[in-house]
């Protein structure tokens, strides 16, 4: 009887502990990697997506081969190369989504918000600002070396 009692209130008290313990994971997680939602006075510039270049197999990231004829690998975490026209400056820009997800106000042709401070990030339809990598990106900065 005692041992059946002692075996409930482990079981309790583990369920708890747990319960706690992701809790804490969670929110240091959200604290690290907080959604960046626009904010009353944010200064957001007009941006018109001239193209946009879906990669869905992901980055090369090793070759495989016999020395003869070699093949690339990928790591299978889809990314989008943007083309962003904001007056008569015209950045690529790199959004990277795990799941492969794009948001459709994003195609071609559409305009879209941005804030441009640090780097660029693109307004989503729910009203948080999406960083995104700004820079010239290449076809050999992807090689692996």
């Amino acid at each position: 009887m005692k041992t059946e009692k002692a075996k409930t209130i482990f079981g309790l008290v583990s369920r708890v502990l747990l319960s706690l313990m992701l809790v804490a994971i969670s929110a240091k997680a959200l604290a690290q990697n907080p959604p960046r939602w626009v904010q009353p006075g944010d200064s957001l510039l007009t941006a018109k997506v001239v193209d946009v270049e879906a990669h869905p197999e992901g980055r090369p990231y090793a070759y495989a081969g016999d020395g003869s004829i070699f093949t690339k690998l990928y790591d299978n975490y889809p990314y989008y190369y943007i083309t962003l026209q904001v007056g008569d400056k015209t950045y690529v820009v790199q959004y990277d989504n795990m799941g492969g997800y794009y948001p459709s106000a994003w195609r071609a042709g559409h305009e879209v918000k941005i804030r441009k401070d640090h780097g660029i990030s693109i307004l989503r339809y729910d009203g948080v600002l999406v960083p995104v990598g700004v820079g010239p990106i290449r076809e050999e900065d992807e090689m692996v070396r």
